[in-house]
């Protein structure tokens, strides 16, 4: 009994690990289409179960059905690679211009949820990790004044709070110049964008949450805020790194259009999927919620925390910049002590 029902399921992930893995190569499509791109971990996983399935009952020619799930979802394993081996030019190839002996830079991300009130669990979070640089999505008022006293050590800060889902702010550690609150879009959402003057040299940092793709109307929206975010990142001298709620998984094709277009790395690579939405649902979670890098920037750890009472789990990223960067930032902490 238990086995023809094992068997029926697997049955069912065969087909439907295929069929939806298919249909997602069309992606660029329609945005009904767009969606199934963003569940790809799943079909993937699927396909493995279904794979040792079969192959503990001995049906070994179903077997090439379930391999076929796996390499039409071969972008997942991926992120468990190493930078070196998907990117030429790698942030592990960095690791000999790093100084392990600094501190490193420590964002930390989270979309609250507006809607929620667990304040003293963000604060308490931001107390255990102790980050430099604390992004925030969906802040409202309330939202400010919750976590007021927990934001006394972030004396730089640059909120837009808004009364329903798409308010924003940056609190930071070290001094923001070039402070910039930006609409990419004709939707009339904020999204910030500064340079962290940190102890190892200027890091821009860029914030934006898009609309999510539910309808052709939101899913167009979404694709053109990312576009206009990659363009404005072009323009971007310093070392920099996106961060944000994207809406939107490694294996879209907008995300891929994003990172080719403002030359992104992404911090999970080699570390896995690292999923954040939705929280309250840990086997449907994916990973929407990034931290995106350009050049001269290595990645050394990235992590999904707790949970804050929010949809959505948060993320704490530490960085390195490399060491000309630090460099040159020595050179004008001098020049501006002989200026004065």
């Amino acid at each position: 009994m238990i086995k023809k029902a094992v068997d029926k399921l697997i049955t069912l992930l065969l087909i439907g690990g295929t069929f939806c893995s298919v249909l997602a190569y069309w992606g660029n499509s329609h945005w009904w289409l767009e969606l199934l791109t963003h569940f790809r971990a799943f079909y993937f996983f699927s396909g493995i179960v279904a794979f040792l399935w079969l192959l503990a009952t001995r049906r070994f020619l179903f077997t090439v059905f379930a391999s076929v799930i796996l390499v039409l979802n071969w972008q997942v394993p991926m992120l468990y690679l190493p930078p070196s081996v998907v990117s030429f030019n790698s942030t592990e190839a960095l690791a000999e211009h790093v100084d392990k002996k600094r501190k490193p830079i420590v964002i930390y991300h989270a979309n609250v949820l507006s809607s929620n009130t667990q304040y003293q669990q963000l604060v308490q979070q931001l107390s255990d990790y102790q980050p430099d640089i604390v992004i925030l999505q969906e802040i409202t008022e309330a939202w400010l004044q919750g976590i007021k006293e927990g934001l006394a050590d972030y004396p730089y800060q640059l909120t837009k709070p808004e009364a329903g889902n798409f308010g924003i702010a940056l609190f930071s550690r070290f001094p923001l110049t070039n402070r910039q609150t930006i609409q990419l879009s004709n939707t009339g959402l904020p999204s910030i964008f500064a340079s962290a003057q940190t102890p190892q040299g200027e890091l821009a940092v860029f914030t934006t949450h898009p609309l999510p793709p539910v309808s052709v109307s939101y899913s167009l929206l979404r694709d053109f805020q990312l576009e206009a975010t990659a363009k404005f990142l072009q323009s971007v001298a310093a070392p920099y790194v996106l961060v944000g709620d994207l809406n939107t998984t490694p294996w879209s094709p907008a995300f891929t259009r994003l990172m080719k277009r403002a030359n992104l790395k992404n911090a999970r690579q080699g570390l896995g999927i690292l999923p954040t939405w939705p929280a309250p649902l840990p086997l449907l979670q994916i990973p929407i919620d990034h931290v995106l890098h350009s050049e001269k920037i290595q990645v050394i750890s990235m992590e999904v925390a707790d949970k804050i009472g929010s949809d959505h789990l948060p993320i704490v990223t530490k960085i390195y910049l490399t060491e000309d960067n630090a460099d040159k930032q020595l050179q004008k902490d001098k020049k501006n002590k002989k200026s004065h």
